[in-house]
């Protein structure tokens, strides 16, 4: 039904509340392991004692690429534009190993585990999208623009929302058609050290059954 043509992914892990973040410790560490990605200095941001903890603290960017990374006193994201061909489902899965890694080194325990994956549509999709929604004004319109949740129990300590949004924009040169995807641990869940990597690895397949299948059916 949809190109499974995935150009953009983006990752996000939410640390423990009770966790105090090493700044300094987590920026070398992320600078260690990520050295062939970011070969130059982060950008450590001098934010004074009262902003906000969701501020950026650190930021690293690829020269010349559309990949960046940055981490807060609650969250660390990693971003990027993948080029064609760029097998998505091995390259998140390898950065979020890194990530696991990275916390464990710098005692930062993980609460909570988000990815998002960003698809170009092909045109016939909005054909069954139309047959899905029965507004004749939805039909009709040239720009077309909808978002759905569920929620999937995977176990008794793990629990996934799925949030996806599609749009089309017949009125644009460029394909903007696009299905997002985004997957991540719902609050109840009960993250361990040891099953993070199999957690990862839930995620992304249930991404790529969305991709096959955005309506899940």
């Amino acid at each position: 039904m949809f190109d499974r043509d995935v150009f953009r992914v983006h990752l996000a892990v939410f640390f423990d509340n009770e966790t105090k973040v090493p700044v300094l410790k987590l920026a070398s560490t992320i600078k260690d392991i990520f050295i062939n990605m970011f070969p130059n200095e982060p950008q450590i941001l001098p934010l004074p004692p009262d902003a906000p903890n969701d501020a950026p603290r650190c930021i690293f960017q690829m020269e010349g690429k559309d990949v960046s990374l940055n981490f807060s006193l609650v969250r660390m994201d990693y971003d990027a534009g993948l080029v064609d061909g760029t097998q998505w489902k091995n390259h998140i899965e390898v950065i979020a190993n890194s990530f696991i890694n990275i916390c464990k080194i710098c005692d930062i325990d993980i609460k909570r585990i988000g990815i998002v994956a960003q698809v170009r549509n092909a045109k016939e999709a909005i054909e069954y999208l139309n047959k899905k929604v029965v507004i004749d004004e939805f039909v009709k319109s040239d720009e077309k623009n909808i978002s759905w949740v569920s929620h999937k129990k995977i176990n008794s300590n793990l629990g996934i929302n799925i949030f996806i949004t599609l749009r089309f924009n017949e009125n644009e040169l460029q394909n903007t058609d696009v299905s997002i995807i985004d997957v991540n641990t719902d609050v109840t869940s009960e993250l361990q050290k040891d099953n993070l990597i199999r957690v990862i690895s839930i995620l992304t397949s249930q991404i790529g059954e969305r991709i096959e299948n955005v309506f899940g059916e």
